[in-house]
């Protein structure tokens, strides 16, 4: 710990503060599972400790005082009061989606607009969102819609339209009824489905006559040397 201060009065007041106060929130960060209570708990207590010094001399030290990098004690609480912040931002907004379902207008772009926002989030932020599982499924739905949209782009002879639309099928089956009503571009899948058996099944009748056009060609000769 980088100690500055002249003063052996007020080094001897940080110590006390940094680890009664901002340890547990480093603590709380780098847990193997961040607790967003854990964390809002104890950034809580580093802030109403910090708020509660009316030594202004010591104050003054603490925001100068290095805790991690070159982040001081006042600005190290700011920033973890942000991460809260980010997080309680992302975290309003799936409550809301829960609370009030998207309709199959607004669907596509209030989710995108939700995972842009979490995908900007640090790790730590991403954490703290405690509600996430919840949009998942939501999430999850958008990527089938998505993925039938980037699919439908495909000939029904291509490869790579047969390789990738049994997965998306299968995405869609497993979605709930109330998502499967948000995959406003449903009847594709179903037109893409049919359009590869389709072709799977004129491929078939083609490789049949191929097959047989040696035999029949075999049994005309032979049918003429009759004559």
């Amino acid at each position: 710990l980088d100690i500055i201060g002249e003063n052996e009065l007020l080094v001897e007041k940080i110590k006390p503060f940094i680890t009664n106060s901002i340890n547990p929130i480093q603590l709380a960060a780098k847990g193997e599972t961040t607790l967003k209570a854990d964390y809002e708990a104890a950034v809580t207590e580093a802030r109403t400790d910090f708020n509660a010094i009316t030594d202004t001399a010591f104050k003054n030290v603490l925001k100068i005082q290095i805790v991690e990098g070159a982040i001081g004690v006042e600005q190290f609480i700011k920033n973890a009061e942000l991460d809260l912040s980010k997080a309680k931002s992302v975290e309003d907004k799936i409550t809301d989606i829960e609370e009030n379902p998207p309709t199959a207008t607004t669907f596509s772009s209030k989710i995108t607009a939700i995972n842009t926002e979490y995908n900007k989030l640090t790790e730590l932020q991403k954490a703290l969102v405690s509600n996430y599982t919840d949009f998942e499924k939501y999430s999850e739905a958008l990527e089938v819609v998505n993925e039938i949209t980037n699919l439908s782009k495909l000939a029904a002879n291509s490869q790579d339209l047969r390789d990738k639309l049994p997965g998306t099928e299968q995405k869609y089956n497993d979605l709930s009824t109330l998502l499967k009503d948000l995959v406003t571009n449903a009847s594709k899948l179903t037109e893409m489905l049919e359009s590869v058996e389709k072709a799977q099944e004129i491929e078939g009748k083609i490789t049949a006559i191929t097959i047989a056009t040696p035999t029949i060609s075999e049994a005309r000769v032979a049918f003429n040397a009759l004559s």
